[in-house]
């Protein structure tokens, strides 16, 4: 079961094993809810000041497709 962030800190952000990048995950976003995170960060502007990037493929799930994006 992944870790989950406290409410006031939703933003989870881990360092990638592939790339040694730091990337982040939004809430609402594809594979946030598998993300396990190394940190846990309150706003998009803190994770970029930590050295995070979005994640590449954590696009916005899209209901109407049943959760897949296009």
């Amino acid at each position: 079961m992944p870790w989950a962030c406290p409410e006031s800190h939703p933003i989870k952000g881990y360092v990638s094993r592939e790339s040694g990048l730091r990337v982040y995950f939004l809430p609402g976003t594809r594979f946030y809810e598998e993300a396990s995170p190394e940190r846990c960060y309150a706003t998009e502007e803190e994770a970029r000041r930590d050295g995070s990037v979005p994640a590449r493929r954590a696009e916005p799930v899209d209901a109407r497709h049943g959760g897949h994006h296009e």
